[in-house]
């Protein structure tokens, strides 16, 4: 298994592994959380997860970002998967939403090893997606965990971390499941 999909020939391999991984375990757990923002095979995932919940952190991040402000920009750690974001956040409908990417120029690996340097990065890009006309930041990586509290703080604006998101949105759609009779439709 990769350590990371910044390419597209992991992220087949990987998403390999979550078609089998979700679909072998539909039946014991209630939901599964896809573990980057590239939402990787999310929409297949949902085609196979019987009566499980699939959640993205794309999808999620962004879907929430509508219900704090008008618009949003994204922190990713490098350009290199922005065109799949964007068609993705295209896909969800939230096109008209985006502000901008903000690169930061740091390594998948990288994001939890010097936490002031990445949070000084953090910040200054979020500045500039501010001045791009951003009410909300999304943290576009998985392995940005861990920042959205600090950086919110300095910002005075939501911060979004998207796997944290993910979550949220399992929780709430494992609720509607219960509560109204509500699951993906196959």
């Amino acid at each position: 298994n990769p350590h990371h999909i910044r390419y597209h020939s992991y992220e087949i391999i990987a998403s390999s592994n979550i078609i089998k991984t979700i679909y072998s375990k539909r039946k014991k757990y209630d939901g599964f959380v896809i573990g980057c923002f590239y939402d990787t095979s999310l929409r297949e995932a949902n085609e196979i997860s019987g009566d499980s919940i699939v959640c993205g952190p794309c999808q999620s991040a962004v879907s929430i970002s509508s219900f704090l402000g008008n618009s949003f920009s994204v922190l990713v750690g490098s350009m290199k998967g922005v065109n799949k974001m964007k068609d993705n956040i295209t896909r969800y409908g939230f096109e008209k939403n985006l502000c901008s990417f903000r690169n930061l120029n740091i390594n998948v690996l990288d994001f939890q090893k010097n936490k002031n340097f990445v949070f000084e990065k953090m910040c200054e890009q979020s500045h500039l997606a501010i001045k791009d006309g951003a009410e909300v930041i999304i943290l576009g990586c998985s392995a940005e965990v861990g920042y959205n509290i600090k950086l919110q703080e300095e910002l005075d604006i939501p911060v979004i971390d998207s796997g944290m998101a993910a979550l949220k949105q399992a929780e709430f759609l494992f609720n509607l499941k219960n509560h109204m009779s509500l699951k993906h439709s196959k």
